[in-house]
């Protein structure tokens, strides 16, 4: 079956959202000693990353989608998490539950 538990009960792609975080932390904590050319093609990296990201998971790029719903488009859990869960950005509410 498909991965729904532990942070992919709150994220379909948890995975892409931190490695997003951890470059976007890197070019913050790098910021102050950048000058403002070198910060604007640091803060290119996360932007880049965000938006290559999002094309995976909306299918756009890839047939990851496809390929997810060939394989378990009949499972009605399947269908009911992608309605529940964020394609990128986690709910945490549902940790705090």
């Amino acid at each position: 079956g498909f991965c729904d538990v532990g942070l992919w009960s709150v994220s379909q792609h948890p995975n892409w959202f931190g490695n997003l975080c951890l470059w976007s932390g890197i070019t913050l904590y790098n910021a102050p000693g950048l000058s403002p050319v070198k910060l604007a093609l640091a803060a290119a990296s996360p932007v880049f990353l965000g938006a290559l990201f999002g094309a995976q998971a909306s299918g756009s790029l890839t047939p990851a989608v496809e390929l997810s719903q060939a394989r378990y488009g009949s499972d009605p859990r399947f269908a009911a998490y992608l309605e529940n869960t964020p394609l990128f950005m986690p709910r945490v509410d549902k940790w705090l539950a």
